[in-house]
């Protein structure tokens, strides 16, 4: 394996530039099989360009090559989102999530075997961490549903397991094969990466990432006390910080800044928390995605119709974007923090 190449892991000129490295030659046969790969799923040589003493390189060429896949141990579905129990070659599982748009779906990838970051109201933090995804399992999360299963994936979202600011380096490298014209094709505009406020890698993400990516925060509170109370990277990098890095980040020009809030009944849900909320976001570009808890669980339950509307109306009324995320797939476990990679 480690002297192959991981096609899952590379971009196509990557790829077609380690072939040439290995083989001295075969870079522009590579090419062709990578596109192949990630079009149908195979490496045969189904181009014109394989024929006759190409067979031979063909060969030499699939030998080179390491395709690490994830296998499907279940799935699940609920008003039409789809979960997949996904089990790692190490038999590791991590979930991933289908959520259905008015064209197509949007994938709610997971970069992570749990979390370490221990936000009180995530059945993913409950876990603990075990190791970061590699960059083939991340890609192969999207590989798998989207060329072999068949799904048609518009949006792609690391909102799953983990958190992906703690896996950077990989969480990027997988955007770049993702987004490569010669493979998956995705557009920039159409990735999100959401962090619950890993400050250092934020401002990494404002000077490397392309402009047309997508940043979301999890926010989840409107003053440091509450939200030390229930996500613990607060003591690390305070709401003050984070903004700084937010104003950092703004005045590039990238686009919005994706807020989430999570409304916790009786916490962080007051008229008091909204105002306080829209002070803090003052001077921002940025949409406040307002997910309502899912489930009753410990000590949290879900906001009230009129509370929840009450908290958006303040937020609105100082001219924020406000967007309320409608509850799916609770049922199965396939909702916002209900991921926890176990068999139902």
């Amino acid at each position: 394996m480690n002297d192959k190449l991981s096609i899952l892991a590379l971009t196509q000129k990557e790829y077609s530039e380690g072939v040439y490295d290995l083989l001295g030659r075969g870079k522009h046969h590579a090419n062709l099989l990578y596109r192949e790969f990630y079009h149908t799923g195979y490496l045969k040589g189904l181009a014109s360009d394989f024929t006759g003493s190409t067979k031979v390189l063909l060969r030499e060429i699939v030998v080179a090559t390491f395709i690490s896949t994830l296998k499907i141990a279940s799935c699940q579905s609920e008003d039409s989102v789809v979960k997949y129990l996904l089990r790692t070659e190490d038999s590791q599982f991590i979930e991933s999530v289908l959520v259905p748009m008015q064209s197509g779906y949007t994938l709610c990838l997971s970069s992570q075997v749990g979390c370490s970051r221990g936000c009180a109201f995530c059945e993913t933090a409950k876990m603990g961490l075990t190791r970061n995804l590699t960059v083939e399992e991340i890609v192969a999360q999207v590989y798998q549903l989207q060329v072999h299963e068949g799904y048609s994936i518009n949006n792609i979202v690391f909102m799953g397991m983990g958190e992906p600011m703690d896996n950077y380096d990989n969480v990027m490298q997988a955007i770049r094969v993702l987004t490569d014209q010669g493979g998956l094709a995705f557009g920039c505009r159409s990735i999100t990466v959401s962090t619950c406020g890993h400050v250092p890698n934020i401002e990494r993400f404002t000077q490397e990432a392309p402009a047309a990516l997508n940043l979301a925060v999890s926010i989840n509170a409107s003053n440091d006390i509450i939200r030390s109370k229930i996500m613990p990277i607060n003591n690390l990098y305070p709401m003050a910080d984070i903004k700084k890095a937010l104003e950092k980040y703004c005045s590039t020009g990238k686009r919005k800044v994706l807020i989430g809030y999570v409304l916790l009944r009786n916490f962080n849900d007051s008229l008091t928390s909204a105002e306080e909320l829209a002070v803090y976001l003052q001077g921002l570009d940025v949409k406040v995605n307002v997910i309502p808890y899912n489930g009753e669980k410990g000590l949290w339950a879900a906001s009230t119709t009129p509370q929840t509307e009450g908290f958006i109306g303040i937020l609105r009324a100082v001219g924020l974007q406000v967007l309320l995320r409608r509850t799916k797939g609770s049922s199965i476990e396939a909702g916002c923090g209900q991921l926890r990679a176990e068999f139902q």
